[in-house]
């Protein structure tokens, strides 16, 4: 009766209340870059999570510095919603090349949402307060991303001049590369990370953990331990769990490959700061280097 009443009394009122609360229940995902001069971008995602999911960025994805933070979000003020990273889970700069991180803060309207594209100037600081860079930060839907690579793709593999000017050969090259970097944008990033030839990944986030839970899917749990070297850790293994026990309180964990399974390995970090990480290594990633 309430909203029957809303409806014909006061149509508008019940409309933009409906669009506030979807803004506020589902999460959403952007992929796009900041600035961090005039001549130098750095790619950047950002995962607005709802009740269920986490909200999380990610600098540098899929590239050597990749850096994954978790994220306070403030929507208490009725037009802006506050992006504030928090903690850094993990990163694949290697430790000897860090010092410190810079923590992105900006500020959005809540119509950009419905827009589907993020516009904003950010300021970042490292832990100490000091002011470590600043600049424009510019964002699209995933989905929209997503659609307009595929249909890049599609009026290139359909122009009669494209084909007339280009080789077949090129024009599957460039075909192929669009695929490829449709395929690797993400929804929720979160769930399906993945570890390629020669990574170093440093998790941060679980440094002050004495034990760490990895759950492996499609691996016989008395092989675990023939696929990692672990420096620093006690492992004992149940079912397709493992568990790490720090030896030294001071040293990081270290996880190698040892060989490679025959199909690509997947195993997720339980209990991590309430973030569902999934991780998948691909055949042939024989030099990767896990650090908790």
């Amino acid at each position: 009766m309430v909203i029957e009443f809303l409806l014909k009394v006061k149509p508008k009122l019940f409309v933009a209340t409906l669009v506030f609360f979807c803004e506020l229940t589902f999460s959403q995902s952007f992929i796009g870059s900041f600035s961090v001069s005039d001549t130098v971008t750095i790619p950047y995602y950002l995962h607005l999570g709802d009740e269920s999911s986490s909200t999380y960025s990610i600098s540098g994805i899929y590239g050597s510095t990749e850096t994954f933070s978790s994220i306070v979000l403030n929507k208490e003020n009725k037009n802006l919603i506050t992006i504030n990273e928090d903690k850094v889970i993990y990163t694949k700069t290697r430790a000897q090349d860090y010092s410190d991180f810079c923590s992105l803060s900006f500020s959005f309207k809540k119509s950009q949402l419905k827009k589907l594209k993020i516009s904003s100037t950010y300021e970042a600081k490292i832990s100490s307060e000091l002011i470590c860079g600043n600049g424009e930060i510019r964002l699209d839907g995933v989905d929209d991303v997503k659609n307009k690579l595929a249909n890049i793709n599609t009026k290139i593999e359909n122009n009669l001049l494209v084909k007339k000017l280009t080789s077949a050969l090129n024009l599957k090259i460039t075909s192929e590369t669009l695929n490829n970097m449709n395929s690797k944008i993400k929804n929720d990033y979160a769930k399906e990370i993945l570890v390629e030839d020669l990574d170093f990944i440093d998790f941060i986030g679980l440094r002050k953990r004495n034990t760490i839970k990895l759950h492996f899917k499609n691996i016989n749990p008395l092989n675990i331990e023939d696929v990692f070297l672990i420096e620093n850790g006690r492992a004992t293994t149940l079912d397709n769990n493992i568990h790490i026990e720090r030896i030294n309180a001071t040293k990081p964990i270290r996880l190698s490959l040892s060989q490679m399974p025959p199909n690509d390995l997947f195993f997720s970090i339980n209990d991590i700061m309430d973030f569902p990480l999934g991780f998948i290594i691909s055949e042939g990633s024989n030099y990767v280097k896990l650090h908790f």
